[in-house]
């Protein structure tokens, strides 16, 4: 297969030749895919072709399309762009389709232009669509404005990229989906930082994702990587509607579907096309009119559209662990093969946390840093890094995320002043050594006392105490705060938090006894075991994976660098090493996550 390009300015113009095919249209085409029209030559018919592009994700979309076939080829059920067959033409695969004559919801809006009620009955059919998949046991995960199709003659919706999608009885206990994911339209869940097992709420929180893009020409928040769009999933709350004018039940159920705790949303996407009913009946009556509007006389605020959960009896948890277990100091903080997307998160953060000792010169900034990351990882709020000096409690470093930015201090104050901090559990934490976490209305009295106005805590909100040791020596307490959900911090992520813990009390300690500032190099030589670049990849590493992202073989990877096939071999074992993986395709995967296959600044928004 090649691809043209021709006209004045470079990619004005692309002509495609696939062997069989001639190719009549272009119908949508980003980075990675083409989607076209051509005839085919052996039954004169036309079809609908997906076509992955030569890059550095071509074995990631190949895979994911070889994943779609094979997910869908049994699937009885209309509503569907269902393949009838791939071909592998060299590297690249192309998957082809009897054409429905559709175009996605976002090129839809751009042509149409992004009315709420066209639009709202838009979110009923594809509510309809992931109900009756939901119905078969199975999960899209994948749900974005370019997943939904529609058809402009009959306005119905189809279903498409099924390269996430999973059987819900196929996964695990804390089982995630694949090792790749989208990470702007991803429930929390998703992350693996919240207590909660994927179901149909995963792709309910997508979807209103997607539509609150559609009818605002924007997204409910923003960030730059992996990292931190896992963070603001978990944190942020979606901005109000303040200037959209669209009715008020609308906002509010899109506000609904993009709660943080599954509890809080739609059980079912049944439920939405209920409500949906329901307030068009009621509008219909006009029982309601009212449009969501940011003026004195009738404003609603996002607090008002939250729904509280029922009230549970809930109680915080403990664990008490050997250090070897949760992951001491000096301990490889992420143990076997690399599994779900949320240990791929993991590994961003590992590999953060290693570049800070030789971006950073400064101790102080050095346990800045490491504080932020900590709360990034965590999906939190805020955080504290509690030492004990002479007896006494402190607080020597803190981060918090004020919807924003990401505030630090590096400050050596007395307990007294975290109001946060319960200190009966610290005093708990540190005596057994157990990590104590859970709902934060748990945590019941002990607070420490202030004169001063300290704000209402939220109910709704979760705790976590993790002591940090190393050699059975407790070091200090690690101290989280999620405000939004009641299930943030799980166990699995606490061995990686130690260990990135563990390297700002090693900053911190430096700091406090020390005096002029050490030396880039020096800072690199007294970093703590654990805290160095294990997952950097050579110059060489990168270049044999970008080729190895492409498709290519070993032979082809050594012909295309001069170098011998063993060589290549030997490149590629240091690299599923490097990464914690077992292939060549989860090794691209990760990498992709990591951002170690960019060759430009391109962020995902």
């Amino acid at each position: 297969m090649k691809l043209h390009t021709t006209g004045r300015e470079k990619g004005t113009s692309e002509m495609l030749e696939i062997p069989g095919y001639t190719i009549t249209s272009i119908v949508y085409q980003d980075s990675h895919l083409l989607v076209v029209y051509a005839r085919s030559e052996r039954t004169g018919k036309t079809m609908l072709l997906k076509v992955v592009k030569e890059g550095v994700r071509t074995t990631i979309e190949n895979a994911k399309l070889i994943h779609e076939y094979h997910f869908l080829k049994d699937l009885n059920m209309d509503g569907l762009l269902r393949p009838v067959s791939y071909t592998l033409l060299k590297t690249m695969m192309v998957l082809e389709f009897h054409p429905i004559h559709a175009i996605t919801a976002r090129e839809y809006v751009r042509r149409h232009g992004a009315s709420p009620l066209k639009l709202i009955q838009m979110l009923d059919r594809a509510a309809y669509r992931l109900h009756e998949l939901h119905s078969h046991g199975i999960l899209h995960l994948n749900i974005r404005p370019d997943t939904l199709l529609i058809q402009e003659s009959s306005q119905d919706v189809y279903l498409t990229g099924f390269g996430y999608a999973a059987r819900q009885e196929q996964l695990e206990p804390n089982g995630y989906g694949s090792l790749e994911g989208n990470p702007v339209y991803m429930s929390p869940e998703q992350t693996g930082r919240m207590a909660h097992q994927l179901d149909a709420r995963a792709d309910i929180y997508s979807l209103g994702m997607t539509f609150y893009e559609l009818l605002c020409q924007r997204l409910p928040f923003a960030a730059q990587d992996a990292l931190q769009w896992a963070h603001a999933h978990l944190t942020l709350k979606p901005e109000p509607f303040h200037d959209v004018n669209i009715p008020l039940w609308i906002a509010e159920l899109i506000m609904k579907m993009l709660e943080k705790d599954p509890d809080d949303r739609y059980s079912s996407m049944k439920d939405i096309m209920e409500s949906i009913k329901q307030n068009q009946l009621a509008v219909e009556n006009k029982i309601t009119t009212s449009l969501y509007k940011d003026d004195a006389t009738n404003q609603v605020s996002s607090e008002s559209i939250l729904v509280q959960p029922p009230q549970q009896a809930f109680a915080l948890k403990t664990m008490q662990k050997t250090d070897q277990a949760l992951g001491g100091a000096g301990s490889m903080p992420l143990s076997g093969h690399i599994a779900n997307y949320p240990q791929v998160l993991e590994l961003a953060a590992v590999v953060q946390a290693s570049h800070i000792f030789t971006m950073e010169t400064e101790m102080k900034r050095v346990a800045e840093s490491f504080m932020q990351l900590l709360v990034m990882n965590a999906g939190a709020h805020c955080g504290f890094m509690l030492m004990q000096q002479d007896g006494t409690w402190h607080v020597v470093t803190e981060a918090e995320f004020d919807g924003r930015q990401m505030k630090t201090a590096f400050r050596n104050k007395p307990l007294e002043s975290a109001h946060r901090i319960n200190r009966h559990l610290l005093y708990q934490s540190a005596e057994t050594k157990g990590v104590v976490y859970g709902p934060a209305a748990a945590q019941g009295e002990g607070f420490i006392e202030s004169k001063a106005n300290v704000p209402s805590r939220t109910p709704k909100g979760s705790v976590l105490y993790l002591p940090v040791i190393t050699q059975e020596q407790l070091l200090g307490v690690l101290y989280l705060e999620n405000e939004m959900t009641a299930k943030a911090f799980v166990p699995e992520r606490f061995p990686v938090l130690r260990n990135i813990a563990s390297q700002a009390l090693f900053a911190i300690k430096a700091s406090l006894h020390s005096s002029p500032s050490p030396s880039g190099p020096r800072l690199q030589s007294a970093s703590p075991q654990g805290a160095g670049h294990t997952y950097d990849l050579t110059a060489r590493e990168k270049e044999v994976l970008r080729l190895v992202s492409k498709g290519l073989s070993n032979k082809e990877i050594a012909a295309n660098l001069t170098l011998s096939q063993e060589t290549v071999k030997t490149h590629v074992k240091k690299i599923l090493e490097k990464l914690n993986v077992d292939r060549r395709g989860k090794a691209v995967a990760v990498a992709n996550t990591l951002g170690l296959l960019q060759e430009d600044n391109s962020t995902y928004y």
